[in-house]
């Protein structure tokens, strides 16, 4: 856990932000002490001439906003198998007009909450996600893998 300050001169637009070493133990919040702004303002300094390469040294940095970063030691993900043909067929939802570069025609639409790791996506096709749109256009085809990514694969 560290506290980290973002400052800059006034006027600036931007601020820089850098760490501030508190020494209270872990959950005591209280981590301004009595040489605070000394050295907020000399560890700023120090940012701001590595990052610039010149400091102001008349004028009084400001304080635009202070974080408490902690950091937590998490398992690493596990990873996929990668592709591996399933031999089920996707069923489409629906279907729509819409021109995937040869005229507008019917084309199937899936919905990506059906799709199993393993599937093929048959060209040309639209999936629908939650926050994306992905189109297989004529000549392609859509892999979903064992992690549930898409790879777009040219026939």
């Amino acid at each position: 856990m560290n506290y980290q300050l973002n400052m800059r001169y006034p006027g600036q637009n931007f601020s820089l932000s850098f760490d501030f070493e508190a020494d209270v133990p872990l959950g005591d919040l209280s981590f301004i002490r009595d040489d605070f702004g000394s050295r907020a303002i000399a560890l700023f300094n120090q940012r701001h001439m590595a990052e610039y390469n010149h400091i102001r040294e008349h004028e009084m940095p400001e304080i635009a906003g202070v974080r408490l970063a902690a950091h937590v030691a998490t398992p690493s993900p596990r990873a996929g198998g990668g592709f591996t043909a399933s031999g089920k067929t996707p069923v489409p939802a629906k279907h729509r007009r819409a021109n995937l570069g040869r005229g507008f025609g019917e084309v199937p639409v899936y919905l990506g909450r059906d799709l199993e790791p393993g599937m093929e996506v048959p060209s040309p096709a639209i999936i629908e996600e939650t926050f994306t749109t992905i189109v297989v256009y004529p000549g392609w085809k859509a892999q979903v893998d064992a992690a549930g990514d898409y790879q777009l694969v040219k026939l």
